[in-house]
């Protein structure tokens, strides 16, 4: 198995005053040519949006584009008629595909808004846009796994145009939980969305993500105190 650890420390970083982003691999003003993605996922970032602020019109196409909210609103509206609000423990999924035009706003004027966004690459080009969400339980990821998007919606899932596979996990205080890969040809990107844990023999903490590749046999984690845990399955 091959083994990357990359440090929350070592993520790009953009402050904006009315956003402040983090970044996995290189996106908008920060680059680094060692970080241009894992397989076909190419964006993960997370974002802190301050009230009243957001992103205006743009464009995307050929790619489908997954939002987890965390805490706060965000208010999304596009061209194909598509409008509404995503609350904390929703996710919201994008097929761009031919092309879509977006927008993406903070509605409170009191409170910030906090969210997880990832690009992974369609399996093809050209596919019609579309745009889905779903509200997902707390109580569904509790020490177990809870899958949130998979290319043929399974468990109650939302549907991704790629072979690849989201699951959320909150482990209590020294519990574990074992992964086994969907397709045996992926790789594994574990992200710590909080606590602090230990897999394959790293220490792994809030902000960090350990990205496996060549995987023989299933991951354990274990928490060292109480974490959250964001599991992206995809292609290489």
């Amino acid at each position: 198995m091959k083994i990357n650890l990359h440090h929350s420390t070592d993520r790009g970083l953009s402050a904006l005053g009315w956003l402040v982003s983090r970044f996995s691999f290189s996106f908008s003003r920060y680059w680094n040519p060692d970080r241009l993605g894992f397989g076909r996922l190419l964006v993960l970032n997370d974002d802190l949006i301050a009230p009243s602020t957001g992103f205006d019109t743009h464009h995307h196409d050929d790619m489908e584009i997954v939002t987890i909210v965390t805490s706060g609103e965000l208010a999304h509206k596009d061209n194909t008629g598509a409008e509404g609000i995503v609350h904390p423990g929703e996710v919201q999924i994008m097929s761009a595909g031919t092309g879509i035009e977006h927008s993406e706003h903070n509605p409170s004027t009191e409170n910030y808004l906090k969210l997880f966004q990832l690009w992974i690459l369609p399996e093809k080009g050209g596919l019609p846009p579309r745009y889905d969400q779903k509200t997902f339980s707390p109580a569904d990821r509790q020490n177990k796994l809870q899958l949130i998007v998979s290319p043929d919606a399974s468990d109650n899932s939302l549907k991704i145009f790629q072979q690849a596979w989201l699951t959320l996990c909150d482990l209590d205080t020294n519990q574990e939980i074992v992964y086994k890969l969907h397709n045996p040809k992926s790789g594994l990107f574990i992200f710590v969305i909080d606590g602090n844990l230990e897999s394959e023999g790293q220490k792994i903490s809030k902000g960090d993500s350990l990205e496996l590749s060549e995987i023989d046999a299933a991951i354990t984690i274990r928490a060292e105190q109480n974490s959250q845990l964001l599991f992206i399955e995809v292609p290489l």
